[in-house]
């Protein structure tokens, strides 16, 4: 298992031994109990298949498997082909993953530098190495970590394309180059943020970065943030789902200390406090001067830059952590003072602008459920259709009864009654049959979250299948893209639903195929997913200053119902602004009198239906995704959604940033990367935009 075992994913490594030098074709199956508590304690597989030519003696298999709260445990197979689709078991054996705390803010790191040793000192943060080992296969064996540090210039080329995804996804990348062939073209510095591979450093003085030499106290014992990664925040931590009479999986003991970074004590004396050195105030460093498309911070006095890239963040420290004055010594790789502050001054401005979270932690939810259900807008209950056919019974009858007056017939009243009530049972329950299998199959929400230059972005789904006959459905998806089907019942943990479904992934050259049996009639089958994809069309520009900004769609894509959110500075409310429809090509002024608004949320949400349709799926999406189902929530101010919604989301704009959400045509995004089998005419799907765009970058 990987070094970080917690939501939403884990990558798994199972290396395969023989003495046998044959040629061997087979596949690795993970059989998991576990995963979510709708699984009533079946089994979920999940497959890969590989080969070994002939003298190999070794082979290792990657896979990542989704992990919830309640951890997982089973056991491994090694099965060989013996043909026609057939395989074999040869060997097993048994895996244990306890999974840790989704609350603490985890950044695994890549370096020279033993960046471990400054957890005593942060109660906000813990720093885990991140073995390039477990970087297996793509992005979601790194999606445990809410930030990457990577110092080094090891990355193989399907690990900078992996943490490339990662960024696009959601992920915080947090880059110190060694040297300059960091920049090299395809590495994540000239991929990402465009520094050329002629970059040259300077040298600066210590003493000038005051921030650097700030004091760290050591963290009062069991408050530190990688201490509650395993134990939590009281003694005899169990995951908050743990219900009574059911504890929660097992967990691990935390990392003996290591001896050098244990501080010296007298004997009976009380145990010592650690300290960090302290560099010397004239040592001299060098400093990259170039970080491409990032904006330096301030505060930072240009050693920290910083941009977003995709649904993610990218950090650009503008210096080597692994060498004096921010370690110790060469030889001694500890971190001193101002390597610490430097370090946790990066990771404060990843959190400003929403470290670890995506829209998925919204949509991941019973509101999000509620927002694509179908099965339960489709299907009348019986008592329902019961009802409604005694109603036309009723009527009916009256009317035979003026009819046979009429007529002077009045022998016919009791057969005519008879008649029109059988019609009208088997009419009432057959236009209800008819209805049920009527319409839309397979409803989904679909936000995309990018900048507005790169054309990298995420893509989270949420989706509702209908099955009106039960039975199978399968999903089938490429490998660099996540799904989940789940009932959506209880909250999510980093944006993995914990109440998975039991299922069978099948992974097979490009593509993984995720399969579901036993499906009762007429259900609702819930599922959720994120993507990473690079599409160019994805870019908007804004230029001008707060109050008089110019809001420019150069792309190929019409915008609906555009709500525009100029971020302002820490503590004070964004200013808000609506746009009707902004075609490809075009612009629009943004303006206290003609687009500025700042009315309750009902209001907006009247605007919203007024121009969308209050039973529409777009409505639906926009509400769902600013969490304004409630209407009793109807008279609270426009700030009370920043607050709730975009600042779990990761969505909120900072000074200088500008959030773009809007409606895209239902198909700007292919229904068939959904991954349903359906026919796309009975798939409805709508496709929010949400960019976050620098001012004046272009």
């Amino acid at each position: 298992m990987g070094r970080l075992t917690r939501s939403p994913y884990v990558p798994v490594r199972v290396t395969v031994m023989r003495t046998e030098l044959q040629p061997f074709t087979g596949r690795i199956v993970i059989e998991v109990e576990g995963l979510g508590s709708a699984t009533g304690g079946d089994v979920s597989t999940y497959s890969t298949q590989f080969s070994m030519e002939a003298g190999r003696a070794e082979a290792i298999v990657p896979l990542t498997l989704p992990l919830t709260e309640l951890g997982a445990n089973g056991r491994v197979l090694l099965e060989h082909a013996v043909g026609d689709g057939r395989f074999e078991p040869v060997a097993e054996g048994q895996f244990n993953a306890s999974s840790r705390s989704s609350d603490v803010v985890v950044a695994g790191f890549v370096s020279a530098a033993r960046l471990e040793t400054v957890n005593a000192f942060s109660m906000n943060y813990a720093l885990l190495e991140a073995p390039l080992v477990d970087w297996v296969s793509d992005w979601k064996s790194l999606a445990a970590f809410d930030a990457l540090i990577v110092n080094s210039e090891q990355l193989t080329r399907q690990q900078n394309e992996a943490l490339l995804e990662y960024v696009a996804a959601g992920g915080t990348l947090i880059l110190s180059p060694r040297t300059a062939a960091s920049f090299n073209p395809g590495l994540p510095a000239s991929e990402l943020l465009g520094i050329a591979a002629t970059s040259r450093a300077g040298q600066v003085r210590l003493g000038d970065y005051g921030f650097l030499l700030g004091e760290l106290l050591e963290a009062p014992a069991g408050t530190t943030a990688a201490g509650r990664l395993d134990h939590g925040s009281y003694p005899g931590y169990f995951p908050r789902r743990g219900r009574p009479g059911r504890m929660g999986p097992g967990v691990p003991k935390p990392a003996e200390v290591t001896p050098e970074a244990q501080p010296e004590t007298q004997p009976g004396a009380a145990p010592a406090k650690s300290k960090l050195e302290r560099p010397d105030l004239e040592t001299v460093f060098d400093v990259w001067t170039s970080a491409g498309r990032a904006r330096a911070l301030t505060r930072a006095k240009g050693l920290i830059s910083v941009a977003r890239v995709g649904a993610g963040k990218v950090v650009f420290i503008h210096t080597d952590i692994s060498r004096p004055p921010f370690t110790v010594a060469a030889g001694d790789d500890r971190p001193t003072l101002a390597g610490a502050n430097l370090l946790f001054e990066a990771l404060r401005e990843a959190a400003d602008r929403g470290m670890g979270r995506t829209p998925l932690n919204i949509l991941a939810s019973q509101n999000g459920r509620e927002a694509v259900d179908i099965a339960g807008h489709r299907i009348p209950g019986n008592a329902t259709m019961i009802i409604v056919a005694f109603v036309y019974v009723f009527t009916a009858g009256i009317g035979v009864f003026f009819l046979a007056r009429k007529i002077r017939r009045p022998e016919l009243y009791p057969a005519g009654l008879l008649v029109l009530g059988i019609l009208s049972v088997v009419g009432v329950f057959g236009i209800g049959n008819w209805f049920k299998r009527a319409g839309d199959r397979v409803q989904a929400i679909r936000v995309i979250v990018s900048d507005s230059i790169t054309g990298r972005a995420g893509v989270y789904t949420l989706g509702c299948a209908y099955l009106p006959g039960g039975g199978d459905y399968s999903f089938r998806q490429g490998l660099s893209a996540s799904l989940v089907p789940a009932q959506l019942s209880e909250r999510a943990s980093r944006g993995m639903p914990n109440d998975l479904l039991t299922v069978t992934a099948r992974t097979a050259g490009s593509e993984v195929t995720t399969s579901l049996s036993g499906l009762s009639q007429w259900q609702n089958l819930f599922f959720v997913g994120a993507e990473p994809v690079k599409r160019e069309s994805l870019k908007l520009n804004v230029t001008g200053t707060e109050g008089a900004l110019t809001l420019e769609n150069p792309s190929d894509l019409d915008l609906r119902s555009c709500l525009v959110l100029v971020g302002r500075d820490p503590g004070t409310p964004a200013q808000w602004h609506y746009v009707k429809e902004l075609q490809g090509g075009a612009s629009v002024s943004l303006t206290a009198s003609t687009t500025q608004f700042s009315e309750v949320v009902g209001v907006l949400k009247e605007r919203l239906a007024g121009d969308l349709g209050r039973q529409s799926l777009d409505y639906r999406s926009m509400i769902t995704l600013l969490r304004r189902q409630d209407p009793y929530l109807d008279g609270a101010a426009l700030e009370d959604i920043e607050k709730s919604a975009l600042l779990e989301a990761g969505l909120m704009p900072i000074s200088g940033e500008v959030l773009v959400i809007a409606l895209l045509q239902p198909d700007a995004l292919s229904a068939q990367s959904l991954g349903t089998p359906e026919d796309s005419q009975v798939v409805r799907q709508s496709c929010l935009w949400c960019a976050l765009c620098a001012i004046g970058e272009k």
